[in-house]
């Protein structure tokens, strides 16, 4: 088994292909919500700094809805970005998924082709054979009966038959 050496992060942007980019993108979407999220607790203090400052006479605290629509806004936005990141990781992670499935299904079928090769020579002589000649008889046995065995099927194994 061929080992590429990658591990991690480097090893998913190369199973995520071409969809490499939406996983880029979707980190740094989720880095500019976060601090865009930060901004609306800093005008909620601008608020009660303001509310303070002007403690007897609240009217002359001056701009406070427009702090409190400056946090609403930057909340609402930071919203909007971290689910357009969620869109990207997710779309990314699909991808990731059936790249991984495909991956993991070659192993498993290089392996199992590998292990009936094995079985085959420790096994004596039988026949090679394809799917097509065991057809209609349930499922693919590792030997097949006597009667398919033939010289010629062995000797695609590199073998005499005896």
């Amino acid at each position: 088994m061929k080992e590429t050496g990658k591990q991690g992060i480097a090893w998913l942007l190369e199973i995520a292909g071409s969809y490499r980019i939406l996983i880029v993108v979707a980190c740094i979407l989720s880095a500019v919500s976060a601090v865009l999220s930060l901004v609306p607790f800093v005008c909620i203090w601008f608020v009660i700094r303001d509310v303070f400052w002007a403690w007897p006479d609240l009217s002359a605290a001056s701009g406070i809805t427009q702090y409190g629509w400056l946090a609403v806004g930057f909340a609402v936005l930071s919203v909007g970005l971290y689910f357009i990141a969620l869109m990207c990781s997710h779309l990314a992670a699909f991808r990731v998924e059936k790249n991984m499935r495909k991956v993991a299904m070659h192993k498993i079928v290089t392996l199992l082709s590998n292990l009936r090769g094995i079985l085959l020579c420790m096994d004596g002589p039988v026949s090679v054979y394809s799917r097509a000649t065991w057809k209609g008889h349930g499922t693919w046995p590792i030997r097949p009966p006597d009667h398919m065995a033939s010289a010629e099927n062995c000797g695609a194994l590199g073998r005499e038959c005896s």
